[in-house]
């Protein structure tokens, strides 16, 4: 099967657009998040590529501990947000394959998203741009990931990885939608608890890595300010999904790493505005009141299942420890000779 599917959009939705609260007062909703994540299959985040023959090591700090940094959780929570709340496609690629001699793409995808569907480009934003900010404008971001740092950390023997190459979206059939009117989707890998692939040796299309292994543990905290009360219910539900479900982060996840589970343990709400004139005005949750806010705040989420994008997020994002599907891509002769099989059909 093949690893990863994508989330497709409803065309007849397109996002909600309006102007982003101010920062130079307090208006909506501030606070801090606190939790931890535990890595369901082992885990791998590159630190910058070393030259010599030795196994790629884990990120890590200034004081040698395994972290995860804010900027991949923000990576990850920006494009979850943009899918969960039906958000701009800020990175779209729209030409691929460029043929030198021609001097041109040969595969264009520019015509397949709709014109409302794509990045912001007014004050009005979208809720991720709203939330994560943007470079068109200088919008300033809501939202703060500090880097994950290691709790506890179960080792992993080196491994080299199966070969992991490029998108080849030159295959239009997986691409697209099946009328071919426009793109698929956004992309998302399915889980593989049954472990990591591996080969045996390095190849040109592998690395030779140091993944740490499931059981790892961290501590993560995001500030946010500022933020709408949707924008907030958007934020939690993508930091905790549903019982069945588990987040892909990191390197290697058409080869079955990259499964983890988030978990909040403290939320902080502040009134600044309270605060600073009477000394008060900080609410913090725990225990069983977090869990009994969490559970009124993500409700409207859990309770929609008429969603396609839900419902496909679902779907792949799963998590069945009993899962023992095996995923891989398909070798160029079948694409050759499948060239108009979609991704459902893909052995």
């Amino acid at each position: 099967m093949n690893p990863y599917d994508f989330v497709p959009i409803d065309w007849h939705i397109p996002p909600e657009r309006h102007c982003p609260s101010p920062h130079d007062r307090f208006d909506g909703v501030s606070g801090k998040i606190e939790g931890t994540i535990t890595a369901e299959t082992p885990l791998f985040i590159f630190r910058s590529p070393k030259k010599n023959s030795g196994a790629e090591p884990f990120i890590s700090n200034a004081l040698n501990q395994h972290i995860i940094p804010g900027s991949s959780l923000k990576g990850l929570f920006r494009n979850l947000v943009e899918t969960i709340g039906n958000g701009c496609f800020l990175v779209f690629d729209e030409d691929y394959e460029y043929d030198k001699e021609r001097k041109k793409y040969t595969v264009k995808y520019g015509n397949k998203l709709l014109s409302k569907f794509k990045k912001c480009s007014t004050a009005d934003l979208c809720i991720a741009c709203r939330m994560f900010g943007t470079i068109q404008g200088s919008i300033l971001g809501k939202i703060s990931f500090n880097d994950a740092e290691e709790v506890n950390i179960c080792d992993h023997r080196t491994v080299y990885t199966i070969a992991l190459m490029e998108p080849k979206p030159r295959h239009q059939a997986f691409y697209l939608e099946p009328n071919r009117q426009h793109i698929a989707g956004r992309k998302f890998y399915f889980h593989q608890p049954s472990g990591i692939q591996a080969e045996n040796q390095k190849t040109k299309y592998n690395q030779y890595i140091k993944p740490i292994d499931k059981g790892s543990l961290f501590s993560f905290s995001v500030q946010f300010t500022n933020l709408e009360d949707a924008e907030l219910q958007t934020l939690l539900y993508a930091l905790v999904l549903e019982p069945e479900m588990r987040h892909k982060i990191g390197y290697g996840k058409p080869a079955g790493l990259g499964s983890v589970r988030f978990e909040i343990t403290k939320l902080k709400m502040i009134d600044y505005a309270c605060r600073y004139r009477a000394n008060q005005g900080i609410t913090e949750y725990v225990g069983n009141e977090l869990a009994s806010y969490l559970a009124t705040e993500l409700q409207p989420f859990k309770d929609n299942t008429t969603s396609l994008t839900l419902n496909a997020l679902r779907r792949i994002w799963r998590w069945d420890s009993d899962d023992t599907t095996t995923y891989r891509y398909p070798v160029q002769s079948w694409f050759s000779a499948n060239p108009a099989a979609p991704i459902s059909k893909s052995p």
